[in-house]
């Protein structure tokens, strides 16, 4: 029976969360794994954000609504998708963007597998 699967990668902003995520979603592709990938939201509401006149990330509003979104889109994959979810952005990456109010403990727990890739200099 199909049992839903998130993998999600931490970490701050050009770290490589979405390299390293892509990767896996094609390695596992190609080992005959069903995966899909979920991009981030942030790239996305930034732009969104920008477009419509607001400077940055759009304050506290602006990461509430990528929150909200990557939050959605996770669950949506994780509990509808017949595969294995991969995303690049994990809602913990709110914290990096400035969203402290979240509970990490609470969010690490939507996860079956939470990766953090470290900032190289």
């Amino acid at each position: 029976m199909y049992k839903p699967f998130l993998i999600g990668f931490i970490g701050a902003p050009s770290c490589g969360k979405t390299m390293t995520a892509l990767g896996l979603s094609f390695r596992m592709k190609k080992d005959g794994y069903a995966v899909e990938f979920v991009p981030e939201a942030a790239r996305q509401k930034i732009i969104e954000c920008r477009v419509a006149g607001k400077e940055g990330n759009g304050g506290l509003d602006g990461q509430k609504l990528i929150y909200a979104t990557d939050d959605y889109l996770h669950t949506l994959y994780r509990d509808h998708s017949q595969a294995i979810t991969i995303t690049d952005g994990s809602t913990i990456n709110c914290y990096f963007y400035g969203l402290e109010t979240l509970d990490l403990e609470q969010e690490a727990q939507k996860y079956q597998l939470l990766f953090y890739i470290p900032l190289h200099a």
